[in-house]
């Protein structure tokens, strides 16, 4: 069984996803910040990541660098979620080693699908020089 990890501040949005998720027989962790992020991963190592950009106490993108820089984590797909449509944080989020970026809204169906490509490989890793 896959584990996901869903990282976001709005409670809401988690149980869903979580819900979701789980219907899809995916083990779901949950955490509302980045730095319960970090923590819940030294225990138990998702398969995938999908993370809040704009959180309190740590954000997405300091998350993000974090879970690169740990040894078990280097190379667990990351997708970031967000609203903001800044192409120069999109470029930010690619270079600081996320996998893809996933903008809200979006609908169950193309999460749930794009979430299968993710934890298949079968997505090519953004990059940018």
């Amino acid at each position: 069984m896959k584990t996901i990890l869903v990282v976001d501040d709005e409670i809401d949005l988690v149980d869903l996803l979580a819900w979701n998720l789980n219907l899809k027989g995916y083990k779901v962790m949950v955490a509302y910040d980045g730095a319960e992020a970090i923590s819940a991963v030294e225990h138990d190592v998702p398969d995938l990541v999908l993370m809040d950009v704009m959180m309190p106490r740590m954000d997405g993108m300091t998350a993000l660098r974090r879970l690169r820089q740990g040894h078990k984590t280097k190379h667990v797909p990351i997708v970031l979620v967000t609203a903001r449509r800044e192409s120069s944080m999109i470029f930010d989020a690619v270079k600081g080693g996320a996998t893809d970026v996933m903008l809200k809204p979006f609908s169950m169906t193309d999460l749930m699908q794009w979430v299968e490509r993710w934890l298949s490989g079968n997505c090519m890793q953004l990059t940018y020089s």
